[in-house]
């Protein structure tokens, strides 16, 4: 799948008011909540040209499976600084469709995924980053189904786990 500019700018977006939270002072965090940032969007509506395939090659090569990627999302954003710790946590949904270039392939819809994201960062400089992408795709008998898993933690500045998950079931 290739890269979203649209999902590229929110969360260059989101990173950049982590690194801001991250700039309290941590004299600040030792109260209560100190702030809290809720951002929703619903029905966004994503549009990209795409040339790649989940599945990889398949037969007639690259590009093969080139088209138009609509998605239509629904995403909430949280920053939240408290006690001891602040976060930034990115839940998102959506359905989205594929418009293939060639004529013999037909178009498909209903695709549907979730996706949720999560940066945490402690007063005693400990972060943790996760992210949990599943995507589900119709097809017979189950259809195509995309698993990906990150998760990172850093004391400091230096890592201390970091581990990816990617797995692809049933491709043609």
């Amino acid at each position: 799948m290739s890269a979203n500019p649209e999902k590229i700018r929110r969360l260059a977006a989101a990173a950049a008011l982590s690194a801001l939270a991250l700039s309290v002072p941590a004299s600040s965090l030792a109260g209560q909540a100190i702030e809290r940032v809720v951002e929703r969007h619903h029905r966004l509506e994503i549009v990209e040209a795409v040339t790649d395939d989940v599945c990889g090659d398949v037969a007639g090569g690259e590009g093969l499976r080139s088209g138009v990627f609509t998605n239509i999302e629904t995403g909430h954003q949280y920053i939240t600084v408290r006690d001891n710790w602040s976060q930034f946590l990115d839940f998102e949904t959506g359905t989205y469709s594929y418009d293939f270039d060639d004529p013999s392939i037909p178009d498909v819809s209903g695709y549907h995924y979730t996706s949720p994201l999560r940066f945490v960062f402690t007063k005693g400089q400990n972060s943790v980053f996760f992210v949990n992408q599943h995507e589900f795709l119709p097809g017979a008998p189950n259809g195509i189904r995309v698993w990906y898993r990150y998760h990172a933690t850093w004391q400091g500045d230096l890592p201390i786990v970091e581990r990816e998950f990617f797995k692809v079931t049933g491709c043609p």
